[in-house]
Order: C-alpha cells, then structure tokens, then sequence
C-alpha cells in the first residue's frame, strides 16, 4: 500500500516536474504568458477590493450595485442563495488561501484579523451542510495552516489557532446533521437550533460524501477522531447503496437509505463524491477510498461513456440507460480528476468537448444538450470547473493550447466586468447579467487561472505538495499521518502499474494536430479555432482536415424523412434517393461521413444503408445498379455537370462462416473483450449485469452473439434499437412458408453488423430448444460492403442486406 501511495503522490509530483524541465513555450512567449498572469492578479484584486469595499462584512458582493448581500430572510425557499450564504463572511474566508497563492502576505494578515474579529457561527440561520463544509471549513483549515507555520512564508505574528478553535465550532455544529437512523447527515442544519422541524429527509450523494476531507483534516488538527468518523461513515453509507453495476444515484432518502433519483452521472449531485474518493485516499492513505475511485472509473467509463468518450451520459443507475441528452457545466471538472488519475489522454478527449461548447457559445452553458447541440438551461455563474480542468492539463502536458484555452477564458470574464466586480451571466444567448459574485470566483475561477499562467509559483515547486479541495482549498497532503495502521486491507491484490501515468508530454505533439480537435467542433456545430499564425518558429501543426464534398444520390428525387433514421449508433437509411450526404477528407488516405441529411454524426459512428430495392443487384459482395457499380452525385452546379463520384463494393468486413455451432458462455462479457472467440461459433449469454451493446462489442471474432432475456426486461423492450429494424428486433417467429422446416428462424439486427463488434441477436422467448452444439446456418451470408470516393475509403459508411438466421437442432 506504501508503494501505491507513493505512485499517486509521485504522480502529482510530475504534474509539477513538468513545468520545471519545460520552461519555454512553445507557441505563447514568456512576456504574454506573464502579461496574462498579471491580468488575473488585477482581476482578482479587482473583484476582491470591491468585495472589501461595498460588502463587506456581508457575505457577497453584489457587483451591478455594488452593494453587499447574505441570506434572503423573506424568502427561506430560496435554496440558491440560503444554502451558501450564512451570513459568516463567505466571500472573505473563502478567498483566504487565495491570498496566499497571489503572495499576498499583508492581504492575507489583514484577512485573517478581519476573521477573527468578525465571525460568529452562533446565529439563527440555516445552511446547507455541504456548501459549509467545503466554503467555510475549508478555508479556515487552510488558512490556519498557513497562518501558524513558518514553512510557507505567511505566519500571522500572535497569532494563536483561532481559525482553528472557529473550524471547531462550526465543526460541532454541522455534526448535529449526522443524527439519522443511516448516518448520512441531513442536507442542511440551523447554525444555532440544529435540525429545523420538519426538514426534508433529501440529499444528494456529494452532499453526504464530500465531507471526508475537511472533517478529517480537522481530526488530525484537533485529535478529535468524531469528525473523520462521522464524514467517513456517511461516505461509506452512500457507497454501500450503489447499485449492483457500482453506480451511485443523485438523491437519496437520510431515513431509509433509498434512492429518490436513482440516476447517475458526473454532474450535479454526485460530482464531487468522485472526486473525494481519489483525494481522500491521497490525503489520508486509506486504500479503501481508491478502491471506491477505481470501481467507480470503471462503471462510469462502461455504462456512461458513448463510443466516442468525449462525455459522460446520465443513466440509471439499475441497468445503465440513458436517462437524458444533456451535461452540465459543473461536470467539467473531470477531465482534471482525470490527470489525477493518470488518465491524460482519457482527460483531454473530454476537456475537448467542454472547450468546443464553451467556443460555440463564449462561455460554458449550466447544461448542453449534446443531441440538439443547443443550450438546454442557460446561464454562466462564473464557474470555475473548466478552467480547473484547464490547468491540471496543462502542468500534466505542458501543451501550450491550454495555456491559449485560459487566455480565451480571460477575454470572455472581461465582459462580465462592472465597476466593483465581476456578474453572474444569467443568459448567455441574450447576454444578460445578473447582480451576483458567488465566493468561488474568487477562491477558484480566478486561482485556477493564474496558477495556469504563474509558473514560477511556491506551489508549482517540486517541494510543494498540496491537494486542492473541491473548492479549490490547499491541504498539504502530508499534514495527516500515512503511517496509520491499514494492515486489515493487506490482502488487497493492487497492481502498481495500474496507476501508472499514461502520457508522455515529450513524445506527444500539441492536442491542435490531432483530427479529433476538428472533429469535436463537428460534433457541436462550431468552427475549431486555430493558432497557427500566433506560432511563427513552431513547428508546423496544420489540420488534417483537407476537404469537404457534399452528394446527393438521384438529384432530383424527392426526400422523404421517413427513409432516415437517427439511431445510438449512427443513422440508417432505407433510401437512398433524395438524401444529401456530407463527406469529409482526413489525410490523403481517407474520407469519414459527417452528415447525412439533417444528421451530424459523432465520433464512432457510421452510416448503415438498409435499401430492400438494391437486393437483387447484390452479387458475391458486390452493389450493383444498372450493370454499373453504384455512385453517388456530386452537387450540380451551373458550370459543372454531376459525374460519378462514388462506389461501393469490398469484400465483407467480417466473413461469416454458414454454419455455426452453438456454444454457452460462463463469461457475461460485461467487463472485458473475450479473448480467442472463434467465427465458426455462435456463442450464447444472458442479458444480466450491462447493456446487450457492451456484450456485442466485447464478444467481436464471434461468427454471431446470442443474447438471452429470459426475464423479457421491459426496459430493454423499449431502447431505441427498436428502430434499427422495421418490427421489434426481439421477438423470434416460426417461418410462415416453410410448414415442413422445423428451423427457427430469427431476424436478424442490423444495428450489429459492423467491423468492430460481433453480429447479434437478441431473445426474449424460453430456449429450450438452443441446446449446446446445436449448429444455427445462414440463410444469407452477406455482409456489409464497403464505401470509397475517388478510389479513397469511406470509413464509416456500409450497404446492408437484411440478414436471417435459422436455428436447428441436429444430431451430435
């Protein structure tokens, strides 16, 4: 376990090695990156000075009327102001620590006297226990450090542990939460009364398990072990009500440990859960908390995840559907998490696709709809998780593109500037502001940002080995003792190499040369911008997009909306005629769909033509229509008449042999592709323990999956695979025509038959009669061809043939 703790703490070490070995940029110079750098600090000096000035010792600033503002008494339900604001001068405790990372000693001095001064917890007001824990808390527990060491540079002189005697009695006072028959503590507590009457028994899972942090490091500081028992406990308890496939629900019942909203994902809700059980191993050393982060990597990667892994989808939490087509702002904090697991190129792929959005837009939306690609709730309240994000990546590859990404940041926080501060966007379509500065713009937006650009920072030092809370506080890590008994968990069997950091900054070029950057702007509809022209001796970092064609197969023929489909795996076409198709060159060695209609395809997808018409002119793997190989139309112009552009007509992506022999698997084929799975076998599985989809891909080499639903799950029953076929793709019958054949015959999904994934079928009835080392034969063979232009590949376009499959009984 020793040397697991030190691969993680050795990790985010690097994370700080790579800005001292590569001290150049390559594409911004050292006097703009400093310029920048000094921007932020005046920003932040901007906003922190108004804050003094108008609100203080209110808990915000309100920046339009410069006036200051803290719990709305008129209006108790007003959940967006009263779970943060508790009139204990948020915004000044919580910048505490920001002061330090500006090296801002006499700001800091005179912070910490105002605090101590000033704030009283033993008032009649109710805050949300989670945003008290990781504002309020926190920032005491910081900034004590900081005020009582002679390490760091910023001793308070007389100063005598009174940030830590407030830390306590908040401490005392958030514990009263916790007395509920499942230990998960209520969502929000009376800072004088305790638990109010009648309050609800609702809480989400980062409410109830982002605490282990603050309430540990307030046990190390004070020897009082209630605190870390009780925020330990309450994690524990969440964790211990995951679902059978290890995914963690939004809200959850504190009386009955139920779940409300049994929906998971990375955003609102359980955000931070994540996000404390990676950081609470590193800061306490508890192997526990990074078996919990790497059980829940991998059910978030399998059941969240599309194709593509640009983002991360909102599913239940029972089988892993889908529940909705948006994400949320607060979600961008994970690509960050990411680096800290040493899952770079995972993070980059997902920071990507925030980046696109936060371009199409100029700031980043509270939610994106990824289907409509459009904003589904507006607003930007000077959030700080993308630009957090930002700044890991960038100490992790030292890929000045991020350092580009925060100066863009930069130019789109200077419009929401006032006289005194900075304002909430309220709509980002209509750019309306709205009169409010939370805390976290100035304790995280502003800190992440110049941290980005402050390379010679203290805590950028190799020596320097801090861990930023979910509020972006600073506990050193070696604060707590590691050397605490963990011997129970010694039969744990950890591969080291499983941590290991997966990125090389060295042997990488810049994420702008790889043609998902251009892809991911299609994804979103945007333009990618370029910076080629600010990189006069870089190396040359030129798109591999090269061009774009658009076709129309049978100019002239009407289109009909009904011979398109929009599926999760692409789009199907019954016919051809009408339909415009977009085709995009990528290199000199292949083209890629990127529109077929009024459909953009994503990344992983293809396009699937299942036209009954062309039937009888396929002949041994070829299309062909009117003795001619089929083509597409180019577009016609004025001046140029359309000519043959495009053909298809490979041999089969997958050759499957006609007789397969039945063979059951012991393996669910949930967790890992099955290795030496042979064509000449149709293997058979439940349906239990993850998507029939995940099966598919993780059985590729089979000459054909079958899935078995002996439950006949009605949530299965209604996905959107219904589409992929014209009746229910579920449901097996006996030929009609063929009274003398006692085959069973089977349609056949089309959804299945790609080059990555094995050819499937999905069962709902009893199987009694699919005994092993029966053998299913092909009544059709043919597979999918392949699409080239101009002699050049068409990656992800196919011709199909309704397939069907017969499954008989032989003697054996």
């Amino acid at each position: 376990m020793k040397h697991l703790y030190a691969l993680v703490t050795a990790g985010i070490s690097l994370l700080l090695w790579f800005s001292v070995v590569k001290c150049e940029s390559l594409y911004m110079t050292k006097e703009r990156r400093l310029q920048l750098r000094d921007n932020v600090r005046e920003m932040f000096h901007h906003g922190y000075d108004g804050y003094l000035t108008h609100a203080f010792p209110a808990d915000e600033l309100k920046p339009i009327s410069c006036t200051g503002a803290g719990p709305d008494r008129s209006n108790p339900a007003n959940i967006g102001i009263n779970d943060s604001c508790g009139d204990y001068l948020l915004t000044l405790i919580d910048v505490l620590d920001t002061l330090v990372v500006f090296n801002d000693k006499n700001g800091f001095r005179d912070a910490v006297s105002r605090v101590i001064k000033h704030l009283d917890f033993d008032k009649n007001v109710k805050v949300q226990v989670f945003e008290a824990n990781i504002r309020i808390l926190g920032g005491l527990l910081s900034a004590h450090i900081f005020a009582s060491s002679d390490d760091y540079g910023f001793r308070v002189p007389d100063y005598n542990g009174e940030l830590l005697s407030l830390a306590v009695d908040l401490g005392e006072r958030l514990l009263k939460a916790f007395r509920t028959p499942t230990a998960i503590p209520y969502a929000r507590v009376n800072l004088k009364y305790g638990i109010p009457f009648m309050e609800t028994h609702e809480t989400c899972a980062a409410g109830a398990g982002s605490l282990v942090l603050e309430f540990s490091l307030l046990s190390s500081l004070t020897g009082d072990e209630r605190f870390s028992e009780a925020a330990i406990g309450a994690f524990q308890e969440v964790w211990r009500r995951r679902s059978h496939i290890n995914l963690l629900g939004n809200s959850i019942d504190i009386s009955t440990g139920n779940w409300i909203y049994p929906v998971a994902g990375v955003g609102a809700g359980i955000d931070s859960m994540y996000e404390y059980a990676l950081k609470s191993f590193v800061l306490l050393g508890n192997i526990e908390f990074y078996e919990v982060w790497k059980l829940s990597l991998k059910a978030i990667m399998q059941y969240m995840a599309p194709v593509d892994n640009f983002y991360l989808q909102n599913v239940f939490i029972a089988n892993g559907h889908r529940v909705n087509t948006w994400i949320d702002s607060l979600s961008a904090y994970f690509p960050g998490l990411l680096v800290l697991s040493g899952d770079v190129e995972l993070a980059q792929r997902q920071h990507l696709f925030f980046y696109a959005v936060f371009t199409k837009f100029g700031q980043l939306p509270e939610r994106y709809d990824y289907m409509t690609r459009e904003i589904e709730l507006d607003g930007y309240p000077l959030r700080p998780e993308f630009i957090e994000s930002t700044y890991y990546l960038y100490r992790a590859t030292g890929d000045d593109f991020y350092l580009r990404v925060g100066e863009q940041i930069i130019e789109q926080l200077q419009k929401l500037r006032t006289s005194c501060g900075f304002a909430t966007l309220s709509s980002i379509t209509k750019q309306t502001l709205s009169d409010r500065m939370e805390s976290f713009f100035l304790s995280e937006t502003l800190k992440y940002l110049y941290l980005l650009f402050d390379f010679e920072n203290t805590f950028h030092a190799l020596s320097s080995n801090f861990l930023f809370t979910t509020e972006g506080h600073l506990f050193p890590v070696l604060s707590i003792d590691h050397t605490s008994s963990n011997a129970e968990l010694g039969f744990m069997d950890l591969k080291c190499s499983s941590h290991s950091v997966t990125y090389d900054p060295f042997a990488s070029d810049s994420i702008i040369s790889r043609p998902e950057y251009y892809y991911v702007f299609h994804l979103v509809n945007a333009t990618a911008p370029t910076y080629l022209t600010s990189a006069p001796n870089a190396v040359s970092m030129a798109p591999t997009f090269l061009q774009g064609v658009d076709f129309i197969y049978a100019p002239g023929a009407p289109f009909s909306e009904d011979t398109i489909l929009r599926t999760n795996n692409g789009i199907l076409l019954f016919d051809l005629k009408g339909i415009k198709i977009r085709l995009l060159q990528y290199e000199a060695d292949s083209y890629t769909i990127s529109k077929v209609g009024p459909f953009t395809l994503r990344d992983n997808e293809s396009v699937f033509i299942d036209d009954p018409s062309y039937e009888k002119y396929v002949k041994q793997g070829y299309l062909k229509f009117n003795d001619s190989l089929m083509y597409l139309h180019e577009v016609a112009s004025e001046n140029r008449e359309p000519v043959s552009m495009l053909h298809m007509g490979s041999p089969p992506i997958q050759h499957i042999p006609s007789r397969l022999q039945v063979v059951y698997l012991d393996d669910d084929l949930c967790s890992r592709p099955k290795q030496n799975l042979r064509p000449a076998y149709a293997y058979v599985v439940s349906s239990n323990e993850c998507q029939w989809t995940r099966k598919a891909k993780n059985a590729y080499g089979a000459g054909l999956l079958v899935i078995h639903d002996s439950t006949k799950n009605e949530s299965l029953q209604h996905t959107e695979a219904d589409v992929f076929v014209h009746k229910n793709p579920f449901e097996w019958e006996q030929e009609e025509d063929d009274e003398d054949d006692d085959d069973t015959v089977l349609p056949f999904m089309n959804y299945f038959l790609k080059s990555h994934i094995a050819p499937t079928i999905y069962i709902t009835q009893e199987i009694d009669w699919l005994q092993e080392n029966a053998f299913i034969s092909l009544e059709d063979s043919w597979t999918d061809s392949a699409a080239f232009f101009q002699g050049v590949p068409i990656s992800n376009m196919f011709l199909k043939k309704q397939t069907r499959f017969h499954l008989n009984d032989v003697e054996f």
